[in-house]
């Protein structure tokens, strides 16, 4: 879905439309809205996880347009997003009409669902030949369906059909932008995304969309600066104000990002993404009891969400892991293993938290058993993140252990991931030499767990990868801190 169609929840015609229909709830009294204005309602209460209310809408909308497509699309879809592909069919079956234009999308997102990628693009193909009246408004909405299943390269062919009739629109430029970021060519993205505001300044979404490559290049300089211009557009629009609370977030300004994420609930208080990222936002400020409060909140709006759902209990794991209640935090980490199978093996995350809760003999009995459980070209990874875990718990000989295991392997990406929390555990041990041959190492693999590890003792104005330099070149200064460092 795109931006534009998600802001159309926030929007004053839907508001009044939900307005109505909730007011006949309440009443009793039948309400007359059209069958595309009544699918809409019951798609928000589906995004809100209110499936009961969702379908009791849906219902009302086939009772009051039982010849209407709409309503059968958003069922079959449902079906679709549940893997009841069986059940989308059943429901398509019911609706005959191939010219429909829901039903032509509907058909096209059920063979991509399916990973049938000829087929969708066939049939594609041969349904814009009956679309020559709107032909360019069909291309825009077929790119965004290719975007949503992660496929780039053949929305880019249909965002071509598009400019090629209007190669002027902003709106246009906007969707090529967006493109072009998701084939990870950030560069090519930020200029396209500015032609669309040079012609039109107050295109929300495309501001927004520079935003997010700004976020993709870490330049959040940029980022915030851009956003900004979009919050200036609309203080209240609620995909701007996550998107500021997001800059702020990658900051670590993680009070100011809280105050932006709950200006967005504020505006829009279904979006569950919203309520991870502050929960995670006020754990980090140690703000426990009400991170948990927005964490469980999440898992109300995340019902459709798999992928949010369980980064939340993830997050839940972490936050009852810090409180001391071990059996709460088994059981989050559980929850979210069932929803699909973690990244990492789940022993790794059970003997974190019993490590982080002074159990180390079950740590170690969890360590052992990700180990023994692990594929054999995983097992460095695994080695890696339990050194990790005993780093971060300060048990720094048992981590070197494990993170010199991962140098040994095969495993270079593993490998360079050790690099810096083997030097944390090298300049904890007071080992100098030891710190700087493998600060050095970090530095020159440019190590993404650099920052995580040492990020403590980085001056703001200095890059992760030029640290070893500095610290060459200004000990007095490094050995302050580390002086400082030892009295906590």
């Amino acid at each position: 879905m795109s931006g534009e169609d998600f802001s159309y929840f926030n929007d004053a015609e839907f508001k009044k439309h939900l307005s109505l229909y909730e007011k006949m709830l309440g009443t009793n009294q039948p309400v007359y809205l059209e069958a595309d204005e009544l699918t809409d309602i019951a798609e928000f209460y589906m995004i809100s996880g209110e499936t009961e209310k969702a379908t009791e809408c849906i219902n009302y909308a086939r009772s009051l347009h039982p010849d209407c497509v709409d309503p059968f699309i958003f069922m079959a879809r449902q079906k679709l997003f549940a893997n009841d592909i069986e059940g989308a069919k059943a429901i398509r079956k019911q609706f005959p009409d191939e010219n429909d234009r829901e039903v032509i999308f509907f058909d096209a997102e059920l063979l991509l669902y399916e990973k049938k990628l000829s087929e969708a693009a066939a049939y594609i193909e041969k349904a814009s030949h009956r679309m020559d009246d709107d032909i360019e408004l069909f291309a825009y909405d077929i790119a965004y369906l290719y975007i949503d299943y992660g496929l780039f390269e053949i929305a880019d062919t249909w965002c071509e059909k598009v400019l090629a009739i209007h190669p002027a629109s902003d709106r246009n430029l906007k969707l090529k932008g967006e493109i072009l970021s998701g084939l990870n060519r950030q560069e090519e993205a930020v200029e396209i995304l500015n032609r669309a505001l040079d012609i039109n300044p107050y295109n929300i979404y495309a501001w927004q969309s520079l935003t997010e490559v700004y976020i993709l290049l870490n330049d959040y300089t940029k980022a915030n600066e851009t956003i900004d211009f979009a919050l200036a557009i609309n203080e209240t629009d609620p995909r701007s104000l996550q998107m500021k609370a997001h800059c702020l977030f990658y900051q670590n300004n993680f009070h100011e990002a809280h105050r932006y994420y709950e200006a967005s609930i504020k505006a829009f208080p279904v979006d569950a993404m919203n309520y991870l990222y502050d929960g995670i936002s006020l754990f980090n400020i140690k703000d426990y009891e009400n991170a948990r409060t927005q964490l469980e909140k999440g898992c109300k709006y995340a019902r459709t969400d798999h992928i949010v759902q369980q980064q939340i209990h993830i997050q839940l794991s972490m936050l009852y892991s810090k409180q001391g209640n071990v059996k709460a935090a088994i059981d989050e980490i559980e929850t979210a293993n069932n929803i699909t199978p973690l990244e990492h093996h789940i022993n790794i995350f059970k003997g974190n938290i019993y490590l982080e809760n002074n159990r180390p003999a079950e740590a170690l009995k969890c360590f052992n058993s990700a180990i023994t459980e692990s594929k054999p070209e995983k097992k460095a990874e695994t080695c890696l993140y339990i050194g990790i875990a005993y780093a971060e718990c300060f048990h720094y000989k048992e981590a070197e252990h494990y993170l010199r295991s991962v140098l040994e392997s095969k495993n270079r990406i593993s490998a360079n991931k050790a690099y810096a929390y083997l030097s944390l555990c090298a300049l904890k041990r007071d080992d100098a030499k030891t710190f700087l041959s493998f600060l050095k190492s970090a530095c020159e693999v440019d190590d993404p767990f650099l920052e995580v590890a040492l990020g403590s003792y980085f001056p703001e104005e200095i890059e992760t990868n030029e640290f070893y330099d500095y610290v060459i070149t200004h000990p007095e200064w490094f050995l302050k801190i580390k002086s400082e460092d030892k009295k906590y």
